[in-house]
């Protein structure tokens, strides 16, 4: 659905101000039956994503190790 509208606002003293300019904006979904989705949620991971996951046949390396002089 368009919509358009303008407004006019009064001071406290009861003084109005001009009318805006026209302005327009759209609106949808408007009934309850309309609003169809899915939930988004946390999913089980893939079996690549496991690795990742665990850090498996991973090698770290650490600037502290190079400077005690131990070896990764």
């Amino acid at each position: 659905m368009e919509c358009w509208g303008k407004v006019k606002v009064w001071d406290r003293d009861g003084n109005p101000s001009e009318w805006s300019e026209p302005t327009r904006w759209t609106m949808g979904l408007l009934k309850r039956e309309d609003w169809k989705a899915k939930w988004i949620g946390y999913d089980e991971p893939a079996e690549w994503e496991e690795r990742l996951l665990t850090f498996e046949g991973c090698r770290w390396t650490s600037s502290s190790a190079q400077k005690t002089g131990i070896s990764p």
